[in-house]
This record gives C-alpha cells, structure tokens and sequence, in this order.
C-alpha cells in the first residue's frame, strides 16, 4: 500500500466504531448538533422580531377619529 492509501483505508474501517468506545465523543457530537438547531432558531426569531420592529417604527402611528359632536346646525330646523 502506498502512504496515501493508508489514511483513506484507516478512515472507512474506523466509521461509527469510535462512536461507540468513545461515549465522550457521542456527547459532545450530539451537543454539536443540538447547539448548532437551536443557534439556527434563534437567530430566525431575532431576525424575525427585528424586522417586525422595523416594520412598526416605519408605520405612523394611528389615531382614533375624535368623536364629532353635533352642532345646532348639523340638524334641519323643524
């Protein structure tokens, strides 16, 4: 075997086998994983909350009509 066999062939017989000697490496793959999801939702609902904020400010704010109140004048005479 040549040297740069030897890397390819250590690496397909070692596939999942580590996994399960090494209980610490489990962990800290899954940790990965569930940290990086959860980074990923994070960030979605900051960028989400953020463009609703964004979108508020850049409205004007609405008022209510003030009720108008009747004037003598408003009424036909009778």
């Amino acid at each position: 075997m040549s040297e740069m066999e030897t890397p390819i062939l250590f690496a397909q017989t070692n596939s999942f086998g580590e996994f399960t000697r090494e209980p610490i490496l489990t962990v800290a793959c899954v940790l990965l994983i569930v940290v990086s999801i959860a980074w990923i939702i994070v960030s979605r609902m900051i960028v989400r909350q953020l463009k609703r904020y964004d979108k508020a400010v850049a409205q004007p704010k609405r008022r209510r009509p003030t009720p108008r109140t009747k004037k003598a004048w408003d009424e036909p005479p009778g």
